[in-house]
């Protein structure tokens, strides 16, 4: 794994943090809304996707 090196300066702690927010969005608000949509809990939208991009890549991530 790739160490996380932090920036020297407080002007690049700006993109390091919209990287976070970005992730946390991402991985948060997806399976929320689709568990909405389908009834679903989002940890078994997350776990569906893993086994689907486990099994068959990227056409079982989306299938």
């Amino acid at each position: 794994m790739t160490p996380v090196v932090l920036p020297s300066t407080p002007m690049g702690f700006i993109p390091f943090g919209a990287i976070v927010v970005n992730q946390i969005i991402e991985n948060v608000l997806p399976p929320r809304l689709l568990g909405k949509l389908t009834g679903l809990k989002p940890i078994v939208i997350l776990f569906s996707v893993m086994v689907g991009a486990t099994l068959a890549d990227f056409v079982g991530m989306i299938t």
